[in-house]
């Protein structure tokens, strides 16, 4: 075993911060994103990436889950707020997961309905069937589905289609001057009348300024995160 996933597994040397998530209409936190830490990494996607190729990436997304969810329960568990957990494709097909998610959601005493799985979307390039079939499974359990990174690496309107997520995260790139980008806002505006017709909420990533959640209010856009909403902090903060 190597020592990073010794130090990882069996001692658990890492912790999540927590980002908001905000109605930026009313300016309510409507829940919290949680983001892995590790003083073993500066960049936490490392550590998943070498997990994934050397075959340790679903013990540690369970142990991510896990503690991230105890977390959350033990500071935010009296209110109405949702905890959003990243989870990559390959851990969902795993078909161990759900019975896996419902046993730790019920040990927490969370309602599933607070509960948004994050699919980590730059890893779909295609969408198995498998996977289709997965997040059906999770959605009828209760839980919200949420495809990350629309717009950017992998990303197209067939994985959408195919996966009918709950939620739609728009990728930063999308937030950058949107200001001063007229085909960024028609863009937007697009993917608005999207989820209008089905019934799909819309997350615009990135707001970094005040021009940007300017610009995103004046299109109407209820929901936001990024560092000018709230850095990610260890909960307690």
């Amino acid at each position: 075993m190597s020592n990073e996933k010794r130090v990882i597994l069996q001692e658990r040397q890492f912790n999540h911060s927590f980002q908001p998530i905000c109605n930026i209409q009313s300016s309510d936190i409507i829940g919290f994103e949680a983001l892995f830490r590790s003083s073993l990494t500066p960049n936490p996607l490392t550590t998943f990436r070498q997990a994934s190729n050397k075959g340790w990436l679903y013990e540690l997304e369970k142990l991510s889950i896990q503690k991230a969810i105890q977390t959350f329960q033990s500071t935010l568990h009296d209110q109405d707020l949702k905890l959003y957990i990243n989870i990559f494709p390959a851990t969902l097909l795993n078909k161990d997961f759900c019975q896996f998610i419902n046993r730790e959601v019920e040990n927490n005493n969370l309602d599933r309905g607070k509960l948004v799985i994050e699919i980590n979307e730059p890893q779909v390039v295609i969408t198995p069937k498998e996977l289709q079939q997965s997040v059906q499974l999770l959605k009828e359990e209760g839980y919200q589905i949420a495809l990350d990174n629309i717009g950017n690496g992998a990303s197209s309107f067939i994985t959408i289609l195919d996966l009918d997520p709950d939620i739609l995260k728009v990728d930063r790139g999308f937030s950058e001057e949107i200001h001063r980008s007229t085909l960024k806002q028609k863009t937007l505006e697009s993917l608005q009348q999207y989820c209008q017709i089905t019934n799909t909420q819309l997350i615009l990533e990135g707001i970094e300024t005040t021009s940007t959640l300017e610009a995103a209010r004046q299109l109407n856009i209820e929901m936001a995160q990024g560092y000018y909403l709230g850095m990610p902090l260890p909960i307690n903060q």
